[in-house]
C-alpha cells in the first residue's frame, strides 16, 4: 500500500493509504495539502457527522503525476489545482438529485448516499496525443480541463457511514480516467452510483444524415420583365443533409454507473459556452466532392422543373460556381446546426446534454463493444448514423432528433432566379452566400450587389431580410400577373430574427410581434419567462406568411378585382406603423394618427414645416420625434401612391388576359408589353416600401393582404413555442 500525507494550514497532518496500482498510489512521496484549517480535524468524523456544511475544500497536491485516458495523456497536481466536495442527501428521504436533471430526464438520485467527489485540473502532457477523443484538449500551452470522480457512500450493515478519512482513501484508490469496458465494470473502482465527469475544450466527431424541414423560397428580382418562365415549384417538406460532423466546444463527458452492468455516457455543454459544428460535405456517399452534384441536389428542391443533369452541369457550369455553392452550403450547414444545437443545449443552463446513451455492458456484442470503444475515442458515428443501435445500447437523448422541428428550418433562398428561362440558364450566373442565421442564399451575380457581397460568405440579417422581402413581393406580383397561368406557384414571406445575446426585452418584442400577427396565446405562454430572471444567449423569431396567386393578388386588387385605392394603402401603412412593436413612436404622433381629422392633414401636409405646424411643435427647432414622424409619414404617402399605380398596371395585365383567351402569355407581344409596365411600377413600389429590413415590412404585408397560411415560432432559453 502507498502512503499519501494529508495536511492543512493548521500544520496538523495524518497519513492515508492507497492502492499501489492506483493513479495516485504510483506517485511516491505524495502530499495533499488542504487550503483551510479544519480539514484534518474532520477526517475522523463519519460522513453524516462532518460539521463542515457542504464540504468543499481546495487543495495543493505534490508532486505532479501522470494520468491517461484513451489516446490522451495528462498531468495533474503540482499546485493548488484540486478540490474535494461532499454532497449530503436530503433529510427524510426526500428527492435529492446529485446533478441537475437534464432535458432528456436523466436524474441521478442520491437516496441515502453521501457522495464524496475528487477533482483535479489537468494539463496536456508534453508528447501526448492530440487526437480527437473523449479525453481531448485543444492543443495549446494554456490548455486545461478537469476530471472529477463522484463516489457514493451509503450506511453499512449497522447503519453507520464511513469516516471522511476512509472514504477519502477509497476515492484516492478509485481515481482514474475510465477508458474501457473493463474499467466501467470494475465494482471496486467504479461502483454502482458512481459518476465520472471530464470537462474540457475539445471535439467529438461523427458521420450522420440529418433531416431538416426545408423552406424553399424561389423569388423574382424586382423590375426584370424579360423572363420566359414560369417555373413550376412543387417543393418537398424536408431536406437530408449527409456528411461528417465535428462538434467543438467546452464539453463535459459524463459517465454514470446506473447498475452493476449498465452505464450511461453523455456529452454535455458547459454553462455559458457555445457549440460549433464543422461539416465535411464529402464524407457522405450521397454527395460527391467537386460541387456539381451539390448544385444539382440543391436545385432539386425546386421540383421537377428544377432538376439538373450532372452531365449537363459539368459541361456547362464553371467549376468556380460549383465550388462557390459547395463552400456556401458547408458554411450554411455549420451555422444552422450550431444555432440549432445551442438552442437545444441552452448556453445559460449547465446540465443540458447533447447526446447520451445507456450501455448494458453484459449484453454488448462485438458491434456494440466497437461502438463503445469508438465513443470513448470521440467518434460517435456508430451511435448517430441513423441505423439501429447495436444490441445492449439504447438512446437516452440526442439533440439531433429535434432538427426536424420548425424552429430549425433550413432555408434555401433562390433570389432572382425566376427571371431566367430555366434553372439551367441560372446556373451560369449563379453565386451563393450564407446569412448570419444559417440560410443559404443562391442568386444571380447581376443582383448580388444588393446583398453587399464581399469575400466573406456571411450576409447580415437586415440585408437579407430587405432583399428577400423585396424579391418575395416581386414574386407575388409576378405570379399574379399571369392570372391562372401559374396556379401552382406559392410564395413564402419569411421574417427571421436571430439574437445570439438576447434578454427579456428581446423576448417581449418577439411576443408582441406574434400577438400583432393574431397569435393571442403568445402573451400567456411566455408570461412566466418574462417575469423571471432568466437570461439566454440565444433567441429567435421566425414568422412565415404563405401566399399563392389568388391570395397574393389581394395585395393589389380588391374583391371586385379593382385596383386598391391610395386611401386604402394609406390606412394599411398607418395600421402597420401602429402595430409594429419596437418602433418607439411618440405619444403625440400616435394621437395624431388616431385622430380622424388630424391624420388626413398629416398625409397631405406636403412640407415638413406644414407637418410640424399641424402637430403644434416649434417650427424653428422641432423635436426629434416630430422629425422622425415626418419621415414615417412620407414612407406611407409615397408607398401608397406607388402601390396604387402598381395595382392599376396589374389590372391592365389581367384584363388583357381576359380579353384574349387562349394566348400563350410569354409569346404574346401585347401581354409582355403590359407586364413590362407592371414590373416597372412594382419595382417603384418596392423601392418605396416602408423599411422592409425590419418587422415593419412584415406588418405592412400582413395588414395589406390576408395570407393563405401563417406560422410563428419563438425560441428563448431552450423553450420553443410554435403558433400556426
Amino acid at each position: 500500500m502507498a502512503t499519501i500525507k494529508l495536511s492543512d494550514i493548521s500544520s496538523a497532518s495524518v497519513n492515508a493509504t492507497v492502492l499501489d496500482d492506483s493513479a495516485l498510489g504510483k506517485t511516491t512521496a505524495s502530499e495533499m495539502h488542504f487550503l483551510r484549517s479544519d480539514a484534518i480535524g474532520a477526517l475522523s468524523q463519519t460522513l453524516d457527522q462532518v460539521q463542515i456544511n457542504c464540504l468543499s475544500i481546495g487543495f495543493d497536491f505534490e508532486p505532479p503525476f501522470s494520468l491517461s485516458g484513451c489516446t490522451a495523456k495528462f498531468t495533474a497536481g503540482g499546485g493548488p489545482t484540486g478540490e474535494l466536495d461532499l454532497y449530503k442527501p436530503a433529510a427524510g428521504g426526500a428527492s435529492c438529485p446529485l446533478i441537475k436533471t437534464d432535458q432528456f430526464g436523466t436524474k441521478i438520485e442520491m437516496g441515502r448516499n453521501y457522495y464524496l467527489a475528487l477533482s483535479f485540473q489537468l494539463g496536456v502532457k508534453a508528447g501526448g496525443s492530440a487526437k480527437d477523443g473523449a479525453y481531448t484538449f485543444t492543443p495549446s500551452s494554456s490548455a486545461t480541463g478537469s476530471a472529477k470522480l463522484y463516489l457514493p457512500f451509503g450506511p453499512g450493515v449497522n447503519g453507520a457511514y464511513p469516516t471522511l478519512r476512509n472514504a477519502l482513501e477509497t476515492l484516492f484508490g478509485a481515481f482514474t480516467l475510465p477508458s474501457s469496458k473493463d474499467d466501467l465494470l470494475d465494482k471496486d473502482k467504479f461502483p454502482v452510483g458512481s459518476v465520472f465527469a471530464y470537462d474540457a475544450q475539445g471535439t467529438i466527431g461523427f458521420k450522420a444524415k440529418l433531416n431538416f424541414l426545408a423552406a424553399v423560397n424561389p423569388t423574382a428580382t424586382p423590375g426584370v420583365s424579360t423572363s420566359y418562365g414560369p417555373i413550376s415549384v412543387t417543393t418537398g417538406p424536408s431536406v437530408t443533409i449527409g456528411g461528417g460532423f465535428t462538434l467543438s466546444g467546452e464539453i463535459e463527458t459524463r459517465i454514470w454507473k446506473k447498475s452493476a452492468t449498465v452505464v450511461q455516457i453523455g456529452y454535455y455543454k458547459k454553462q455559458g459556452s457555445s457549440f460549433n459544428v464543422s461539416f465535411n460535405v464529402g464524407a457522405a456517399a450521397d454527395v460527391t466532392v467537386g460541387g456539381f452534384d451539390v448544385v444539382a441536389q440543391i436545385y432539386s428542391l425546386l421540383g421537377d422543373s428544377g432538376k439538373l443533369d450532372p452531365a449537363w452541369l459539368k459541361a456547362h457550369v464553371p467549376a468556380s460556381v460549383a465550388t462557390d455553392v459547395q463552400n456556401a452550403y458547408k458554411a450554411a450547414v455549420e451555422t444552422k446546426l450550431s444555432i440549432a444545437i445551442d438552442a437545444e443545449c441552452d448556453t445559460s443552463v449547465t446540465d443540458q446534454a447533447a447526446f447520451s446513451w445507456n450501455f448494458d455492458l453484459s449484453a454488448l456484442d462485438s458491434t456494440g463493444q466497437s461502438a463503445l470503444s469508438d465513443l470513448l475515442n470521440g467518434d460517435l458515428t456508430a451511435l448517430l448514423s441513423g441505423a439501429d443501435l447495436p444490441a445492449g445500447i439504447t438512446k437516452a437523448g440526442s439533440i439531433l432528433d429535434r432538427t426536424t422541428d420548425v424552429k430549425h428550418t433550413f432555408s434555401f433562398n433562390f433570389l432572382g432566379l425566376f427571371d431566367h428561362a430555366s434553372v439551367n440558364d441560372a446556373t451560369l450566373d449563379m453565386s451563393a452566400k450564407v446569412s448570419e442565421d444559417g440560410q443559404l442564399i443562391i442568386t444571380d451575380t447581376a443582383h448580388l450587389t444588393r446583398l453587399a457581397a464581399t469575400a466573406t460568405p456571411l450576409v447580415k440579417g437586415d440585408q437579407l431580410r430587405k432583399v428577400y422581402v423585396e424579391d418575395c413581393v416581386a414574386t407575388i406580383g409576378y405570379s399574379a400577373s399571369f392570372g391562372n397561368f401559374v396556379p401552382t406557384l406559392k410564395v413564402g414571406y419569411n421574417y427571421f430574427s436571430y439574437k445570439r445575446h438576447a434578454h427579456q426585452a428581446d423576448l417581449q418584442l418577439f411576443v408582441d410581434t406574434a400577438t400583432q400577427l393574431g397569435e393571442a396565446n403568445a402573451t400567456g405562454d411566455w408570461a412566466a419567462m418574462l417575469q423571471s430572471n432568466s437570461v439566454s444567449q440565444a433567441a429567435s423569431l421566425f414568422a412565415s406568411l404563405g401566399y399563392d396567386g389568388a391570395s397574393g393578388r389581394s395585395l393589389f386588387l380588391d374583391a371586385a378585382q379593382n385596383p386598391r385605392s391610395i386611401a386604402d394603402y394609406q390606412q394599411v401603412g398607418r395600421n402597420a406603423l401602429l402595430n409594429t412593436p419596437g418602433l418607439g413612436l411618440s405619444p403625440q404622433f400616435i394621437a395624431g394618427m388616431n385622430n380622424p381629422t388630424v391624420w388626413p392633414q398629416l398625409l397631405d401636409a406636403g412640407s415638413s414645416q406644414h407637418f410640424y405646424q399641424i402637430l403644434g411643435v416649434d417650427l424653428a427647432n422641432p423635436p426629434q420625434w416630430a422629425v422622425v414622424s415626418f419621415t414615417w409619414t412620407l414612407h406611407v404617402v409615397y408607398w401608397a401612391s406607388a402601390m396604387h399605380s402598381t395595382a392599376m398596371a396589374l389590372q391592365s395585365v389581367l384584363q388583357y388576359l381576359t380579353q384574349n383567351p387562349g394566348i400563350y402569355p410569354l409569346h404574346d407581344a401585347g401581354f409582355l408589353s403590359k407586364r413590362k409596365t407592371f414590373a416597372s411600377q412594382l419595382q417603384n413600389a418596392i423601392q418605396k416600401a416602408p423599411l422592409f429590413d425590419d418587422a415593419l415590412g412584415l406588418m405592412t404585408i400582413f395588414s395589406a393582404a390576408t395570407p393563405l397560411s401563417k406560422s410563428v415560432t419563438i425560441t428563448y432559453a431552450s423553450i420553443t413555442k410554435t403558433y400556426a
